[in-house]
């Protein structure tokens, strides 16, 4: 472990007039905090590049580059608190972050420190072509912007490339570092480090592969309730065969699951014991129909996850394939998904998946790379539980002169453990031409939302301006990082998110539903019962099919509205017994249809409070 105390002040970013926000915003206020030359914050995955902490301090990080070129690129701080003027404190704190000859992909957390909290920043360093180090620089104290660095050697010669971390109340660290072969050998192995408190110095442990990934998309996070640590990452499912259509990045960014491995004490970690949150179906070459491609959506790109007191919760972007309705076409699929998305939600206590955001739309225009519709969803959590998700969504309405879609960043949020989510808000809505019918090309990229969320939400993202003409020695434009605070009080309430179809769902094949192999083949298409009924909370619908087939159950109230969707999916011959946990609806009289090839059956129950 090399450490390296780096001058309290290095470098010092002038970002404008004091007490001047940085752009117009559809709610709060935004800020200057930084810039940089290269856009590009991360490869896949985000990660928390921005925190507040328990004494009203907000801490940012990002990477910065000196030119477009993006050769010479660092890691870079910046903190305000809530006493001054917030403009003029991002004025004069911003700070180098490492002692690389080149470093980047920075994300950070915070970590104890006597009595306060001081920001961690992770991040890879090293030279250009040669082996760098996944590297922690930790402040001094709370706001000083004073780093020492750690420096951590991956195994096997690996260099590491998208370097996350995390650090728990009692001063464990970890780091999980994305890395890749010099020798250009295929796969990104994902390693995780751990690091103890010593003092001003890091205990640091031995390195452990946890799996080789086809492309970069991981992080780790750690409860602030106690030393649960989890690491959260997209298992490439290795080995299957990909459909017809499915070849090449698409096979390999969309043929995935998502993984989850938990330490109860951020030491001790049983590599074996991960679960498998998304369950994909995986294809099948010896299915028929749409079965073939395997679920119709596909965890892609990017993640975030938080602890809200011990409960995991899990967000994520997926892609996938419109299937062609008739089968008239071979394979059955009339396009595979670019810009079309889904952002899901999963958390440890129900296990069970809920839709955020619904990107599932034509757009005539190019979301970017490593982007969609819908994506790069980030989490945070008030003290009541409540579930703030922002992302960033594109439409083909906001475009620049080359075509490519500009983000604006939306909130989702979620009163009930993200069982259920209202539909978004924009929170900044800019636009191609601005008030006085100027062009106005800026982009949001990047979003992260701080985990804590008290009297306001926090967030930061890189303002992108559209690049027209110039080129390297004479570059058209600088990107900003801004600061954006919005009152919880002032976000306007939302309608709950419907799910957008019923005959589109994450499993094809009802993940959920459970077959009884000790019952006779049944004689008769009938629902057995509903039981509890009447019941406060959850019921089991069983039903009998004599013939398989597509089945889909949902739940309607009086007015023939659908409020839910049980289960959709291909179901064998036999009993089957689906729940449908009713918390996020009010009470009163329900009907249950399930529909399939033999028509369809109703029941009636009745839910009471």
């Amino acid at each position: 472990m090399k450490l390296v105390r780096i001058v309290l002040i290095l470098l010092t970013i002038t970002l404008g007039s004091v007490g001047a926000t940085a752009q117009e915003v559809a709610l709060g206020s935004a800020f200057n905090v930084g810039e940089t030359w290269w856009y590009v914050q991360q490869t896949n995955t985000v990660g928390k590049m921005i925190a507040r902490d328990d004494s009203g301090g907000v801490h940012f990080a990002w990477t910065k580059t000196a030119d477009i070129a993006a050769n010479d690129r660092h890691a870079f701080y910046n903190f305000c608190g809530d006493d001054n003027d917030v403009a003029a404190q991002l004025e004069a704190n911003s700070h180098l972050g490492d002692a690389e000859a080149r470093a980047g992909y920075t994300s950070m957390a915070l970590a104890p420190r006597e009595g306060e909290q001081a920001a961690a920043l992770f991040y890879h360093g090293g030279s250009m072509g040669q082996v760098g180090r996944a590297c922690m620089s930790f402040d001094f104290s709370r706001g000083w912007g004073a780093f020492s660095q750690v420096r951590v050697s991956m195994p096997n010669g690996l260099n590491p490339i998208s370097v996350k971390g995390a650090v728990g109340p009692q001063g464990r660290a970890q780091i999980l570092a994305g890395t890749h072969f010099m020798d250009g050998s295929a796969g990104f192995p994902i390693v995780l480090v751990g690091l103890t408190a010593n003092g001003d110095n890091w205990r640091v442990g031995e390195p452990a592969i946890l799996d080789t990934l086809t492309y970069l998309s991981h992080l780790t996070v750690a409860s602030q309730a106690s030393e649960k640590t989890a690491v959260v990452w997209h298992h490439n499912l290795v080995g299957v065969p990909a459909p017809q259509g499915w070849e090449g990045r698409t096979e390999y960014t969309m043929n995935a699951d998502i993984h989850v491995l938990e330490s109860e004490n951020g030491v001790d970690w049983d590599l074996g014991n991960r679960i498998n949150i998304t369950r994909t179906v995986a294809p099948d070459q010896n299915r028929e129909g749409t079965l073939i491609y395997g679920d119709t959506l596909r965890p892609f790109s990017d993640l975030d996850a938080i602890y809200v007191d011990d409960v995991l919760h899990v967000v994520f972007t997926a892609h996938g394939f419109r299937p062609d309705p008739f089968d008239q076409i071979s394979p059955p699929v009339e396009w595979i998904s670019e810009d079309e998305s889904f952002i899901w939600h999963w958390d440890s206590e129900s296990d069970t998946l809920t839709l955020v955001a619904d990107g599932w739309y034509d757009n005539n225009g190019d979301s970017g790379p490593w982007d969609a519709n819908v994506s790069r969803p980030s989490l945070g959590a008030d003290a009541e539980g409540n579930l703030y998700c922002i992302f960033r969504k594109t439409t083909e309405d906001d475009q620049d002169r080359e075509g490519d879609c500009h983000g604006d960043i939306y909130l989702s949020v979620s009163a009930d453990g993200g069982e259920s989510w209202t539909e978004p808000i924009n929170l900044t809505d800019t636009h191609p031409v601005n008030a006085a019918g100027d062009p106005e090309f800026v982009d949001e990229r990047y979003p992260s939302i701080a985990a804590k969320v008290d009297d306001y939400i926090h967030i930061t993202y890189t303002l992108q301006s559209e690049l027209v003409g110039g080129d390297a020695e004479d570059p058209p434009f600088t990107s900003k990082v801004i600061y954006q605070r919005v009152a919880v009080a002032d976000i306007p309430d939302a309608d709950g998110l419907r799910f957008p179809r019923n005959d589109f769902t994450y499993h094809n094949l009802g993940g959920l539903a459970v077959v009884d192999e000790n019952t006779t083949a049944p004689q008769n298409f009938r629902i057995e019962g509903v039981y509890p009924n009447p019941f406060n909370a959850t019921t089991v619908i069983s039903f009998d099919l004599v013939k398989a087939g597509l089945i889909d159950v949902g739940v309607f109230d009086l007015t023939g509205r659908r409020i839910a969707t049980v289960m959709q999916g291909e179901l064998p011959v036999g009993r089957h017994e689906v729940v449908w946990n009713a918390a996020s609806a009010g009470a009163g009289v329900y009907f249950v249809k399930v529909v399939g090839p033999e028509g369809t059956l109703t029941e009636r129950m009745a839910l009471v409070r």
